[in-house]
């Protein structure tokens, strides 16, 4: 037998089936393969492609087994967000037509890709030529995003990402996180082309408008599906290699393949409308020419097998971590309904009477308007507004709704009776909660001080449970404090409890003397000032006072001025409520506080301080490495006026801050509440006599303050600089990881519930790893995760392994405990972080150690996003799952955890979530990754 080239073949093949198309005017191009040749010469690309070839092997492989194919049936959809951009547009398009033809290719997509399409039934006529089960399903639905849309391109939140001769080629940053359909006008009679498989990254599809959604088009935009490609099945393809599906016939021959089971091998592919027959039976098989990914027409291309459906939805679970999810919002809006519920109208004096928006169809803004009975506040735009009234009477309330799509309203009248003071419902029986464990605060927003009559103040936080707020108020005001804005009792499983304290002092964690003027249960309560000055806000848990903060947000901290306080005017001589130097400085006070800063306790909580403390150079230094022991710093900041930019002058020494590109860098001038650093060596302090000025100026000399530094008194300065810095530290990496299960989005840390049960010694001394070290800890640290294992890579050479102690907050320490952790080598390198039951990372390129090496940024781990799991907006971790830690996340891993079953409080390889115990909640963990296979370099 003569063997042909590959390239013969080819020809021999056009030649002969060119005879055959007499009756056809037009057959399927697809220029993927085109593509593919000029995104391959991309190395990082050519590393995705091998990725996603080498997945959908593994699957293949996998596919055999019955209890693999049982875990591996998708249990929930998977929903993509699109965005589609027509391009080449006439200047007279029908953005109308085109919109309703989006919509319609979309609809068409989600048939095909889950059996639903009207000519699925065309299977039972062929069925019996092929090996399976059925059509496959996919359970992908794709949705035209219509929330968060890219900037500069003039679409608002409920239109569809459609877009009209904004765009040009076949990829747009800009619209990385969505797959993207360019519509355009290609040459060469190609009807599309796309990446195998897309990466989420801008990239997407590309379809010629001849050849795009179904029905009749918009001829006059320039868009009309054309027979025999009219049913939208050219989408429905090209997105399938976007997907990661090659065509069924793979390179070609029947030596090739598509590395999908359930495809019959065959050699060639099929144009126009074939037949079950010998004319199409290649490979000793009959070949589906059916399949979408076949070259046949429109109307004769109609299923996907299972093993394709489940490619796709390995890989739209992939594409899920990368895609923007707060982009799917599939329905079309439609304008809200206004409604709203009132609640108890019956209230003691100065109580309040709450209203709750009940609105449907996701209103984006709500805006209330109050009349009659002297009711205060007479408007509002919270979903929950409070209201008090001077008297008994009737007050009409008004709600309109409104988003994109339209608005509503609805008006009622509510009856308000205010009992008298001595009615016994007018009397508390809740005890009042003098004890917090959380706060005070300083700079909490508008809190601090209280508004005049018919205005509120907020925080700009939420709150927590068992916290301490404190505002300024005027005698005779009557006020209302509420967190009822987005609060709820399930949250800190429980009703908090207020308690409003007038003249009392904070000691530590209990209020010392004062008057109680209010307390109640639930989101708010209402209270009139007897004195001028301050009160205090305690928001407990009911029966939990003083107990535990419970640092969950849950409602914002409002403070409602219902009547008695007078607003002033501008000048006036006086400096009423509501004003402050920044609005009225000829009535008020620049109330300017130069302090030093205390970071001793936590470096990330800076608080003020009277006297000044000192801190060597490392303390400021991310890699904990000292380079100039020589070097002393003290932090200062001013609270003053946010309207207003401080000049900064030091007597001696040099002033260091943000500077206007963000380094670290000599600073003249700081905004309000900035931190500054004043570095100063021996030779200034001695140049002091032993005392040094700051000076903050903020107005020409009107608004001033200072601080005096006597360094014989310096908090942390132990006679001179040199004893206080005696010497650089040793050079240490600083390593980040997160891990999968432990994470908790609460805390934004990892949780320890297993630390008990944590081994003593390093658990990496057996297959795969063989780590042959011998280190053990004589206790766990406070605070540790778990045990990593780290390598120094040199091209592919191990340069150096040690093991450390992972941090629940995402460092990795050494065995003592210490902060980083050290290496005998330095140099350049890639770093490879090891877990015991996770998924392993190696960084995308060599860096420098010592230094910093970050895993929860996928930007530095090769192979990104397909390599981590995203935890939180801008937070990655390694996937949970590999419980025999080689580097690929399959059946193995299933039956680790199918033996370890129901262990509790231990090591567990199949312990997932890291809480000591082996339950279904493991394998709901390792279900989500299941098929997620890491990079070679990796694996062992």
């Amino acid at each position: 037998m003569t063997i042909l080239s590959k390239k013969a073949f080819l020809l021999l093949f056009c030649t002969l089936f060119s005879s055959v198309l007499f009756a056809q005017d037009a057959i399927r191009t697809c220029g993927t393969d085109a593509h593919m040749e000029q995104l391959l010469q991309d190395e990082d690309y050519k590393r995705l492609h091998e990725e996603a070839t080498e997945q959908r092997l593994q699957l293949n492989q996998n596919a055999v087994d019955p209890q693999f194919r049982q875990d591996m049936a998708c249990s929930s959809t998977i929903i993509l967000p699109m965005a589609i951009h027509y391009q080449g547009l006439p200047s007279s398009y029908n953005a109308g037509c085109l919109r309703a033809l989006a919509l319609e290719a979309v609809e068409a997509l989600n048939e095909d890709y889950n059996a639903l399409n009207s000519d699925i039934s065309n299977w039972s006529s062929v069925a019996s030529s092929f090996s399976i089960n059925g059509p496959g399903e996919s359970c992908v639905e794709f949705c035209l995003a219509t929330q968060n849309h890219p900037a500069g391109y003039g679409l608002s939140n409920g239109d569809y990402a459609i877009t009209y001769n904004a765009t040009s080629g076949d990829q747009v940053s800009a619209w990385s996180g969505y797959i993207n359909i360019f519509i355009t006008d290609l040459e060469d009679d190609e009807l599309g082309y796309s990446p195998l498989p897309g990466s989420g990254n801008g990239d997407g599809v590309v379809i010629d408008r001849d050849y795009f959604s179904r029905g009749g088009g918009c001829a006059t935009s320039g868009v009309s599906p054309t027979f025999p490609f009219n049913l939208n099945r050219t989408l429905t393809h090209e997105l399938g290699h976007y997907l990661n599906l090659p065509h069924v016939w793979g390179n070609g021959g029947c030596v090739s393949d598509d590395g999908i089971s359930d495809t019959p091998s065959q050699s060639i592919p099929y144009y126009g409308c074939a037949s079950l027959g010998a004319s199409t039976t290649s490979c000793s098989s009959q070949d589906m020419f059916m399949n979408y990914m076949d070259y046949a027409n429109d109307a004769c291309m109609y299923l996907m097998t299972p093993g394709q459906a489940q490619v796709v939805y390995t890989r739209a679970n992939t594409l899920s971590n990368i895609l923007h999810s707060h982009t799917i919002v599939c329905a079309s809006p439609t304008p809200p309904v206004a409604s709203f519920t009132v609640g108890n109208t019956s209230i003691c004096p100065g109580g309040t009477v709450t209203l709750s928006s009940t609105s449907t169809n996701s209103p984006s803004s709500l805006s209330w308007t109050f009349s009659g009975a002297g009711v205060s506040p007479t408007s509002s735009t919270s979903a929950t507004p409070s209201i008090t009234v001077s008297s008994s009477g009737t007050v009409t309330a008004t709600l309109n709704a409104s988003n994109s799509a339209g608005n509503d309203s609805e008006t009622q009248s509510i009856s308000i009776t205010v009992l008298p003071a001595n009615d016994p419902a007018c009397s508390s029986t809740t005890p009042p909660c003098t004890s917090f464990t959380g706060g005070p605060y300083n700079n909490q927003g508008d809190l601090d001080v209280a508004g005049c009559t018919g205005a509120f103040v907020e925080a700009n936080y939420l709150a927590w449970a068992n916290e301490i707020y404190f505002s300024e108020v005027q005698a005779g005001g009557n006020y209302t404090f509420d967190i009822c804005d987005g609060y709820s009792a399930t949250t800190w499983g429980g009703d908090a409890e207020i308690t409003v304290i007038e003249g009392g002092t904070i000691d530590v964690t209990d209020v010392i003397g004062g008057t109680v003027l209010a307390v109640a249960t639930g989101c708010s309560v209402s209270f009139t000032a007897t004195t001028d000055g301050i009160i205090l806000l305690i928001i407990a848990l009911s029966g939990d006072c003083g107990g535990a903060v419970i640092e969950t947000g849950n409602g914002l901290p409002t403070l409602t001025t219902n009547s008695g306080v007078s607003c002033g005017g501008c000048p006036d001589t006086v400096c009423d409520v509501g004003e402050d130097y920044c609005t009225c400085p000829t009535d008020c006070p620049c109330d300017d506080l130069a302090v030093f800063i205390d970071l001793t306790t936590d470096p990330d909580t800076p608080t003020g301080s009277a006297t000044p403390f000192a801190y060597c150079e490392d303390f400021i230094l991310v890699n904990g490495e000292n380079p100039n022991p020589e070097v002393l710093y003290v932090p200062v900041a001013v609270s003053g006026q946010d309207c207003l930019t401080y000049d900064i002058s030091s007597t001696h020494g040099t002033l260091y801050g943000s500077d206007v590109t963000g380094n670290f860098a000599p600073i003249t001038t700081i905004p309000n509440l900035t931190i500054a650093w004043l570095q100063i060596i021996q030779a200034d302090i001695d140049a002091s006599g032993g005392n040094t000025t700051i000076t903050f100026d903020g107005d020409n000399g009107n608004c001033v303050s200072s601080l005096s530094i006597n360094w014989a008194s310096v908090t942390n300065y132990a006679s001179s600089v040199a004893a206080t810095c005696p010497s650089a530290a040793a050079p240490t990496t600083l390593i980040t990881c997160w891990l999968e299960g432990a994470w908790d989005t609460g805390t934004e840390q990892m949780t320890l519930l297993r630390t008990a049960e944590i081994p003593l010694i390093q658990p990496f001394n057996r297959p795969p790893w063989n780590y042959g070290g011998n280190e053990t800890v004589t206790s766990m640290p406070a605070n540790i995760t778990d045990w990593v294992l780290i390598e120094l890579l040199n091209g592919t050479a191990t340069i150096e392994t040690k093991v450390g102690l992972l941090g629940n907050n995402s460092v990795v320490y050494d065995l003592t405990g210490a902060n980083n952790i050290s290496f005998s080598n330095s140099g350049t390198y890639n770093v490879i972080i090891r877990s015991y039951n996770h998924l392993d990372a190696i960084t995308a390129n060599p860096v420098a150690i010592p230094g910093t090496v970050d895993f929860t940024d996928a930007a530095n781990v090769m192979m990104g996003t397909n390599q981590l799991k995203q935890l939180a907006t801008n937070e990655w971790g390694l996937y949970a799952g590999d419980a025999t830690g080689d580097g690929v996340i399959n059946v193995f891993d299933f039956n680790a955890y199918a033996f370890e079953l129901n262990g509790v409080n231990d090591y567990y390889q199949a312990d997932f979530d890291l809480d000591g115990n082996v339950s279904v909640n493991d394998f709901n963990t390792y279900l989500l990754n299941s098929t997620v296979i890491g990079i070679s370099e990796i694996r062992y």
